[in-house]
């Protein structure tokens, strides 16, 4: 039914956020009555300081999927130093580590670490094109917001609703 390729949750994770983040930033710049021209500047620089950030956390989440035992191992030195019992620490330990072989990927990383970065990266840089796009095109602040919410609520809804749909998720 889908492709084989395994950067979909961080294109959705990606372009959803990257949608929010620069048309709350575009809304509240368009409410102080700022120009058009300058609202879409700063909804694309949002977007590519969003996306770096992004990036980077998307790497070393992808990252982090490659070594589950490594990753046990951090958390049990969290639960040692907030002085969590041995009991409760073993019991949150097995609980993580039945997670991690419980997963498809059986602790191989489901995609790159890299590529996972890079997906990440485009997708949210889309999303906040795309919100700031109507400022880009209207004159007028009035219809660019307009346009501006038409189109990150129909691109976030139809993110979920491939989201669910990628997922298997049903919904009443």
């Amino acid at each position: 039914m889908y492709s084989s390729f395994k950067g979909k949750d961080a294109i959705y994770s990606g372009l959803s956020d990257g949608l929010i983040v620069p048309f709350a930033l575009a809304t509240g710049m368009a409410s102080a009555g700022i120009q058009h021209c300058n609202i879409f500047l700063w909804a694309i620089i949002a977007g590519l300081a969003g996306s770096i950030f992004m990036a980077i956390a998307g790497y070393f989440s992808a990252k982090a999927t490659d070594n589950p035992e490594a990753e046990i191992k951090k958390l049990q030195r969290i639960f040692d130093n907030i002085g969590l019992h041995k009991d409760y620490q073993q019991k949150a330990i097995d609980d993580v580590r039945k997670e991690y072989t419980s997963l498809e990927f059986n602790g191989k990383s489901i995609i790159s670490p890299a590529k996972n970065a890079w997906v990440t990266f485009i997708s949210y840089l889309t999303g906040s094109f795309l919100a700031g796009f109507p400022y880009l095109i209207f004159n007028n602040t009035k219809y660019a917001l307009t346009g501006s919410a038409v189109i990150t609520g129909l691109l976030l809804y139809a993110v979920g609703y491939y989201y669910n749909r990628h997922n298997n998720a049903h919904t009443a």
